[in-house]
């Protein structure tokens, strides 16, 4: 169900916080299903159970699963989950937007940018050759 790349710049407990969110929003993972126990997972991917456990309360805090002490973690509500996930996502893009315009970014650029991506589907904007 989860297929984990060790070469992969981004933590194992996001690539995993990840997956979980595509299985969910797939309905692969559908309302109410119990996801793997902590240390089951940790054993079958090779990973620390830390690791997974971190994965587990960060998919809990954004409202994707809930823990049910005693009994394990359950899918959430998939819209509901997919709403806050994009809650969150949308603070980190307006942090990483305003930290941009901090240091001296145009905003044209990265309006610019975004729509680039948006139009052509891959992220092949260089703002260094805009004549914008």
């Amino acid at each position: 169900m989860f297929v984990l790349d060790y070469r992969s710049k981004l933590p194992i407990y996001e690539q995993l916080q990840t997956q979980m969110m595509k299985l969910i929003v797939g309905g692969v993972l559908k309302e109410n299903d119990q996801l793997p126990a902590v240390r089951t997972l940790a054993m079958e991917l090779g990973v620390n159970p830390n690791t997974v456990q971190k994965a587990y309360a960060e998919c809990e805090r954004v409202g994707m699963i809930v823990s049910v002490t005693g009994k394990g973690s359950f899918v959430s509500n998939p819209a509901i989950s997919m709403q806050l996930y994009m809650k969150e996502k949308f603070k980190e893009l307006k942090t990483l937007i305003q930290e941009s315009i901090e240091y001296g970014l145009d905003p044209n650029i990265i309006i610019n940018a975004v729509t680039a991506w948006c139009e052509k589907g891959e992220w092949d904007y260089d703002p260094t050759q805009s004549s914008h």
